[in-house]
Order: C-alpha cells, then structure tokens, then sequence
C-alpha cells in the first residue's frame, strides 16, 4: 500500500513492500 502526502510544494509518497519501508520525495 502507499500513501501520498502534499505538503506545500513537497509531494512525499510512502511506499511499504516486503516489510520495507521506502520513501521518495519529489518537489513540483
């Protein structure tokens, strides 16, 4: 499952695969 979380002008997607937890951060 993911979770995409705006704030301001930074999108943070969450993304939890096989225990892991990755997280990504891009600026619009």
């Amino acid at each position: 499952s993911y979770t995409d979380v705006l704030t301001e002008s930074v999108e943070l997607t969450v993304c939890r695969e096989d225990g892991e937890i990755k997280i990504a951060a891009a600026r619009n």
